[in-house]
């Protein structure tokens, strides 16, 4: 991440060079005055040089953003945990939801990302509440369907808010 910033400011930096260089010509230069042409070359090559290794990079970077977001998969259930596909997406400890995903998304419970697994990088996932009429039967035959997204719905976070100012706990 690091690395593609730098590569972005750099371009940026060449281009400021390069506009303060011809501020500093057109400064030099009076309207009336005649330019050579080894000055003129000398400008506008680096500029063109520069555009045309730019533009290509400038259509990378953004498209290189504009990358679909895909949510990790369920792939298998062992001992009330729940193991998702790797995804840079989630952290330690991080709050998710669960949804079905067919031909259109439906909420299907929250929970917690217990750890992200050291040596494949799964996600650990404990289900605080699930909807009623999912079972792990269920999600285990539907695990193709099944992912997490790094929200909670704000419904969910007013009832668990309205049961802790109660004085309930809602683990």
């Amino acid at each position: 991440m690091g690395r593609k910033i730098l590569d972005f400011l750099a371009q940026y930096i060449i281009a400021l060079i390069s506009v303060i260089i011809t501020g500093i010509l057109f400064w030099a230069f009076s309207p009336e005055d005649t330019v050579s042409i080894t000055v003129f070359m000398s400008c506008v090559i680096p500029l063109g040089i520069y555009v045309i290794v730019t533009i290509p990079k400038q259509i990378e970077y953004w498209n290189a953003n504009n990358k679909e977001i895909n949510f990790p998969h369920l792939m298998m259930v062992k001992e009330k945990r729940y193991i998702f596909e790797p995804s840079e997406l989630f952290s330690h400890q991080a709050a998710v939801s669960l949804y079905i995903k067919d031909e259109i998304e439906r909420y299907i419970g929250y929970g917690r990302i217990e750890t992200v697994i050291s040596h494949s990088n799964n996600l650990q996932v404990v289900i605080s509440e699930i909807e009623e009429h999912y079972s792990d039967n269920f999600l285990i035959k539907n695990k193709k369907n099944i992912i997490i997204k790094p929200t909670i719905p704000y419904q969910e976070i007013d009832r668990l808010m309205a049961g802790h100012n109660k004085g309930e706990n809602n683990e």
